[in-house]
Parts: C-alpha cells; sequence; structure tokens
C-alpha cells in the first residue's frame, strides 16, 4: 500500500501544475467496489494535502457506463477504473490471446479514450485486480484444493456464487474460467 501511494503522489505531483492552475476543487469518481472506494480516497488524500485543492469523492457508481458518461459530461475531474472492464465493455473489445497483455491493453485503452473522448489515463497503481474463487476451509483440506484446476470434477457438486460484472464479461470472465480449467458447476450439494 505505501508503494501504491507513493507511485499515486509521485503521478499526482507530476501533474501539479495544470490541476491548480486550472481550479481549486476537483472531482473524483468511483464504482460500487471496495477496492476503487479504497483507491479513490487514496487519491483524495494526496491531492488535497499536496496540491491543496478541496477534492469531493463521488462512489458507489452502480455501472462503469453511468461512471464514463458522468466523465463524458464533464461532471467529474478524475474516475478511477478498471483498464480490463473499459477494454471489453465502453470499447466493446473481446479478450482474446492477442489482448492478454496488461500492457497492450492499457495501451490501447489509453490511445483510443484520448482519441474518442479527449481523456488520459494516467499510469496503472501497479497491481492487479484478480477475480479469485474461496471455499471453505474444511473443503479445501478434505479435498486438498489448492488450484483452480482441482476443483475439476468438484465443482459439479458446488455452487458458484458471483457477481453479474464477472457472469457476463467475455473473454475472461466465467464462461471463459469454466473453459480454461474444464470446470462445471452444479446447483449445490
Amino acid at each position: 500500500m505505501r508503494r501504491l501511494m507513493i507511485a499515486a503522489l509521485v503521478v499526482l505531483l507530476l501533474a501539479a501544475p495544470t490541476v491548480t492552475a486550472r481550479t481549486e476543487r476537483l472531482t473524483i469518481l468511483s464504482t460500487n467496489f471496495s477496492e476503487v472506494h479504497i483507491l479513490g480516497e487514496a487519491v483524495k488524500i494526496l491531492l488535497q494535502e499536496n496540491l491543496g485543492v478541496e477534492v469531493e469523492h463521488i462512489k458507489d457508481f452502480s455501472a462503469q457506463l453511468l461512471l464514463h458518461n458522468a466523465m463524458l459530461a464533464g461532471d467529474a475531474d478524475a474516475a478511477i477504473y478498471h483498464t480490463g472492464t473499459q477494454f471489453t465493455g465502453v470499447l466493446g473489445m473481446e479478450v482474446t490471446d492477442e489482448w492478454k497483455d496488461r500492457e497492450k491493453v492499457f495501451a490501447y485503452v489509453n490511445e483510443q479514450y484520448n482519441e474518442r473522448f479527449e481523456t488520459t489515463w494516467l499510469k496503472p497503481f501497479g497491481f492487479n485486480s484478480t477475480y479469485a474463487i474461496t471455499v471453505r476451509k474444511e473443503l479445501a483440506e478434505e479435498h486438498n484444493l489448492k488450484t483452480m484446476s482441482d476443483l475439476q470434477g468438484l465443482s459439479e457438486t458446488m455452487t458458484l456464487g458471483m457477481d453479474a460484472v464477472f457472469r457476463d464479461r467475455p473473454g475472461d470472465g466465467y464462461e471463459a474460467m469454466n473453459e480454461m480449467y474444464g470446470l462445471k458447476w452444479g446447483a449445490g450439494r
């Protein structure tokens, strides 16, 4: 977290002359996930403490598209985005083997947002916000579960809970996961 804060601070301080010359108040948006709430608050604190500007962090946009439209309408100065979500959502791209390189996706998203929406993406915070499957400790110990592949055959007896974003995400969501690991989920035990 300390490296994240330092990286964000460096980026923000580099942008300081343009920010302070333009406004004394900034608005940051984030969706309704814990990690983006935390990042939004971290950015808010860094901006306030290091640039002396007032920052409002508006949380809980229920969809990336709503947040995107608010940015386009000029209702905010910055937003906390997931690069992959914007790649498949707003830009309508499909995650293929060609597009599984994180840096390539970032470069494409930044270029497209710059051209289409006149916005610039700052460098990523430096960590991966990846989905993971959790199981009860007893089940993991009973079946020696350590990897996704260990769920083959067993997943048919299990019910998987997930959010709609992962369920519907093309290329690297629910369907792609099942195909990659050979999983089929049942209706529970």
